[in-house]
């Protein structure tokens, strides 16, 4: 089973993507951090960083995607 984003992305969907996410739900996620670096998407992209981060969790550091997302929505509010 793939996972989708959703028209308004909650933290634990955003999340979900970002963990097990196939390649094409992530990058739409990302599309969707570059239309709207404002937006609802990006902003559970900086809090679940900021948590996992935090919180020096494990699983965080294997996953790359996690700051890699979190470093375009910094750079896409930096364009905007």
């Amino acid at each position: 089973m793939s996972v989708r984003t959703t028209k308004e992305d909650s933290l634990a969907s955003v999340d979900e993507i970002l963990c097990r996410g196939d390649r094409a739900a992530y990058i739409e996620l990302i599309q969707k951090v570059m239309d709207d670096p404002w937006g609802a998407t990006a902003e559970s992209v900086m809090t679940l960083y900021g948590r996992r981060a935090g919180a020096d969790d494990p699983e965080f550091y294997a996953r790359p995607q996690y700051e890699a997302a979190y470093r375009l929505v910094v750079a896409m509010r930096e364009f905007r």
